[in-house]
């Protein structure tokens, strides 16, 4: 059966687009703007975090950006106190 919104996708030229793709995009939208993972769960009234990770999509450029922010290591040899 059909939903009331997938016919009325369908009668306007959007026969792929289901209500749950809303859902989708509103959590990766509050991701991409920094909200942390956490807050995203509680505005989307999930129990269980492993359910509003499904729901996000971990861009490359967001890993990239990630490591970056690590502090870059100190390569020298290890100086003992004396």
């Amino acid at each position: 059966m059909t939903s009331l919104a997938s016919y009325h996708f369908a009668k306007i030229g959007l026969p792929g687009l289901h209500m749950h793709m809303f859902r989708h995009w509103y959590a990766v939208a509050l991701l991409d703007a920094g909200v942390d993972i956490r807050t995203v769960q509680s505005l989307m009234r999930h129990k269980s975090l492993n359910d509003t990770a499904t729901y996000l999509q971990i861009r490359d450029e967001q890993r990239r950006l990630a490591v970056n922010t690590l502090p870059v290591p100190n390569h020298g040899p290890q100086q003992e106190a004396a």
